[in-house]
């Protein structure tokens, strides 16, 4: 081959170096670019905060001596999830957490749940002390309750003493302005003493084991069943002779009337004489 040209790697033949397809099996001389290489994965979903700029937010911190933010981390995914209605929404482990944290007091809330959004960070500040940080709201939209049994108390002391409607009225405003403001500051306040107070039960110097997100358990598939034996076909079942002999009977008689044809006959009878 002359150094001028080149092979191709299909079907062997030599074309000039200029060449981008071969001459006899038309394939590319080409080297096809590398593809590309593949988009990575985008990072998981930070959290939303920070809350404590708006009504109903707030911000605390605590420092902890001693135990390791994984324990932290893992210690805050438990209080969360023992919550009746708490959530983790996204999560960085071990560093950051988005949850749903409840709150709920006779006085303001008349012991409905109120659910309060919050960002919780697990920070290492040195090899013996880490900072945990929540920063929470209130989620308005679930005190809808809260203000639906106070109508209906309102529309009931009215019916009873309509002459007094609008001091009812202008007493439900009151307690009603009384309530949103103690749920804008009393809530954010207690999720995190609670969070807090929860933490304080991880052992100094030791680990609360780490937290890894629950995964759904796959629900057992059913095995299937062994076919069932498939029926016999006629072909395969042994005929007697004078059963042949009826059945031939019986095909001569259609085909002396016509139902079938002396091919069909022939080869059907060819088929019964075949299984004596």
């Amino acid at each position: 081959m002359s150094e001028e040209s080149r092979a191709c790697s299909s079907c062997g033949r030599a074309n000039p170096v200029q060449a981008k397809f071969c001459a006899g099996c038309r394939a590319s001389l080409v080297a096809a670019p590398n593809p590309p290489p593949p988009n990575p994965l985008p990072p998981p979903m930070p959290p939303r905060g920070p809350y404590a700029n708006g009504f109903g937010g707030k911000s605390e911190s605590r420092q902890f001596d001693g135990v390791d933010a994984q324990a932290l981390y893992a210690a805050v995914a438990r209080h969360v999830e023992a919550q009746k209605g708490g959530e983790i929404r996204n999560q960085m482990p071990p560093h950051q957490m988005n949850a749903i944290l409840i709150y709920k007091e006779f006085l303001s809330t008349m012991s409905a749940p109120v659910r309060v959004e919050s960002d919780i960070a697990v920070s290492p500040v040195s090899a013996a002390q880490t900072m945990v940080s929540i920063s929470s709201r209130v989620d308005w939209s679930s005190t809808a309750s809260i203000w639906i049994i106070s109508a209906v108390v309102l529309v009931l002391v009215i019916m009873l003493n309509p002459y007094m409607m609008m001091l009812w009225f202008l007493l439900f405003i009151g307690g009603a302005a009384l309530n949103v403001w103690m749920i804008a500051s009393r809530a954010p306040k207690l999720v995190a003493e609670n969070l807090f107070t929860a933490l304080r039960s991880v052992p100094a110097g030791g680990s609360a084991g780490t937290y890894s997100p629950a995964m759904p358990t796959p629900a057992p598939q059913a095995q299937a069943a062994p076919p069932a034996a498939m029926p016999a076909t006629p072909s395969a079942v042994a005929v007697s002779q004078d059963e042949t002999i009826a059945r031939i009977r019986k095909l001569a008689e259609l085909k002396d009337i016509g139902a079938i044809t002396v091919e069909e006959f022939e080869a059907k009878k060819a088929e019964l004489l075949a299984r004596i």
